[in-house]
């Protein structure tokens, strides 16, 4: 990893300041992250509602929920290149996306599907090249004395996720002819597929993770690489590259 080509400044920091800095780098990374990940949810969402009409089974939210690491994947994938300065492409980004496979993908959708340090330890299968033993004691030194740190990240998420998701439920109220009639919200958390009202709760909980899941996959990275910064002592690295800089031949040129 060229560590001197990245765009954030090389220091130890604290969780919460680590956490507060990976959500500075998906402001900045904004516009390439929200193409890839519209690219993706929209189908996503029109499938999963012409789903439910087609086979009149309620899977709409449960799918959206399960797939939320293939999105996690899409989404590190452009902040690990726009943390070095790289601008992508839309096209890069699609065509990333069957490398996930081999990168752990199918392991998040499955076994470790209910891991509450996901974010934190994606930057290990999706950007270390590192496979079997070595890719687990890799993860087993990552997560040393850090797993608390990665679980609270994700319980502050799941618990803004789902304020922003009965929030914008609760938009329904306010905009119901009977102003605060609070049967309006289970009318739609009762209906079943098929049902407008149906549709319309899968595009809220679709807009509730556009708005949340990637804070959560910033946030973990930048713990991520807070954590390797006081592993590799990155800061002192990069201290002595600029040091033999200035006191190089070409440096007094």
């Amino acid at each position: 990893m060229r560590i001197d080509r990245l765009t954030v400044a090389i220091r130890p920091r604290k969780p919460w300041e680590a956490a507060d800095l990976g959500v500075r780098l998906l402001q900045d990374s904004r516009t390439a992250v929200m193409r890839l990940w519209c690219a993706l949810m929209i189908p996503l969402v029109a499938a999963l509602v012409w789903l439910e009409h087609s086979t009149g089974r309620l899977i709409g939210l449960f799918v959206l929920w399960w797939l939320k690491p293939l999105l996690d994947y899409a989404v590190l994938w452009v902040l690990s290149r726009a943390v070095f300065g790289e601008k992508v492409t839309l096209g890069a980004s699609l065509a990333a996306i069957p490398g996930f496979f081999g990168k752990g993908l199918l392991g998040a959708l499955t076994l470790r599907r209910f891991s509450l340090s996901r974010a934190y330890v994606l930057p290990v299968r999706l950007l270390e090249d590192l496979t079997g033993p070595a890719q687990d004691e890799r993860i087993r030194l990552m997560r040393h004395q850090q797993t608390g740190r990665a679980r609270w990240l994700i319980q502050i998420y799941m618990a803004a996720e789902m304020s922003v998701f009965f929030g914008l439920l609760s938009l329904l109220v306010w905009m119901s002819p009977a102003f605060q009639d609070i049967k309006v919200v289970s009318d739609f958390l009762e209906a079943q597929a098929g049902d407008w009202k149906r549709d319309v709760l899968v595009l809220i909980y679709g807009l509730t993770i556009t708005l949340v899941e990637p804070f959560y996959v910033a946030a973990g990275f930048m713990l991520y690489l807070n954590r390797r910064t006081d592993l590799e002592a990155w800061d002192i690295e990069i201290a002595f590259r600029r040091l033999a800089e200035r006191i190089s031949p070409a440096g007094r040129d």
